[in-house]
């Protein structure tokens, strides 16, 4: 498919009907701190986080966060 025609009908603008929460971090170096904490409307809940991009994978606190989370 071509990435401007998804497979499914969805839309990317709409929040989920789900819980969500954004992890973020002013340090990631590679995603945009508004970006990925998006706009108030786009999540119920954003986590910042003190770590850098890759530091997601393995750093206590992200990983706490995601537990947290999970337990939510």
């Amino acid at each position: 498919y071509p990435v401007d025609r998804l497979p499914i009908a969805c839309d990317l603008a709409a929040k989920p009907p789900v819980h969500t929460i954004a992890l973020w971090s002013r340090g990631d170096g590679m995603i945009a701190p508004g970006c990925a904490r998006g706009l108030p409307h786009e999540s119920d809940r954003a986590v910042e986080l003190r770590c850098g991009h890759i530091g997601f994978t393995f750093e206590a606190e992200a990983i706490e966060a995601v537990i947290d989370a999970l337990e939510e």
